[in-house]
């Protein structure tokens, strides 16, 4: 599963009332190094390629890309999003 923040407050019983619901996304943009076929580092940050991973353009060690990962629960990243921004 994936981290999520929740923002809100505790109910008189010890519930939580969740006002705001997100996935802990984050978004990076450098050089890309690849480390493997499932694990690649941009900006000094390492994160898992899955087969649901979107690739656009022609990405490739060295290319400047733009991701958009999301945090596991045990803090790890996956992206979701690699494109070349061609920069």
């Amino acid at each position: 599963g994936y981290a999520a923040e929740v923002k809100g407050s505790f109910s008189p019983e010890g519930r939580v009332l969740a006002q705001q619901v997100g996935l802990r996304r984050v978004e990076i943009e450098g050089a890309l190094a690849k480390l493997g076929e499932a694990e690649w580092l941009v900006a000094g940050l390492h994160f898992k390629i899955t087969p649901e991973t979107r690739l656009a353009g022609s990405v490739d060690s060295g290319s400047q890309v733009h991701v958009i990962l999301l945090q596991e629960q045990d803090g790890q990243y996956v992206a979701t999003w690699v494109e070349a921004t061609g920069d």
